[in-house]
């Protein structure tokens, strides 16, 4: 928290605060103008626009001065706490966006049809194998569900509420297993 008077010898708080505004690191401090010799409205408009958070005209009271300071500095904590929050936020999207990107190369080139579903079983990613495979173009398929297009009439009913069971299990790790499915072609 900077705590500036307005009319100070050599430079005025107006000058001052651009100041520290311009110096990396205090774009957001929170200040305070104090001025007892300039009250007019006028002033205090213009150390808001200046970008002070508060105006106050001596004499002060200490007990809304501190009250004031008090709520000023948890509030920078709390937009501090939130920018860091989002630079987390944007280096963990940008760490999703590569990995989905690094997805999406391996997916286009595999062998195997490459199929990713939603939790209502409604396909979400469709790679070029599994167009070679089924028939059906990426186009066709999106947010169908696995069962309406593959399944044959003896596994409709039951192949929904076991793949909610497989998804819900956190059985992520399926390496080294093989489940061999039944499905239907376009054709």
């Amino acid at each position: 928290l900077v705590i500036l008077d307005v009319q100070m010898p050599g430079i005025d708080g107006f000058e001052t605060l651009e100041k520290i505004r311009k110096t990396k690191g205090n774009e957001n401090i929170p200040v305070i103008f104090l001025s007892g010799v300039y009250t007019d409205d006028n002033y205090m408009v213009k150390g808001l626009e200046s970008g002070a958070v508060d105006f106050m005209t001596k004499p002060v009271n200490k007990s809304v001065f501190l009250a004031k300071a008090k709520v000023y500095v948890e509030l920078y904590r709390q937009r501090k706490d939130l920018y860091d929050l989002i630079g987390k936020l944007k280096q963990t999207n940008k760490k999703l966006e590569e990995s989905e990107n690094r997805f999406k190369k391996i997916s286009m080139v595999a062998v195997d049809a490459i199929i990713v579903i939603n939790k209502d079983c409604k396909i979400t990613y469709w790679n070029p194998s599994a167009e070679k495979i089924f028939g059906y173009t990426k186009h066709e398929t999106r947010y169908l569900t696995f069962r309406s297009l593959f399944s044959p009439k003896k596994y409709k009913n039951g192949l929904p509420e076991n793949l909610k069971k497989f998804i819900e299990s956190d059985r992520v790790n399926i390496i080294d297993r093989t489940i061999e499915l039944t499905a239907i072609k376009k054709n």
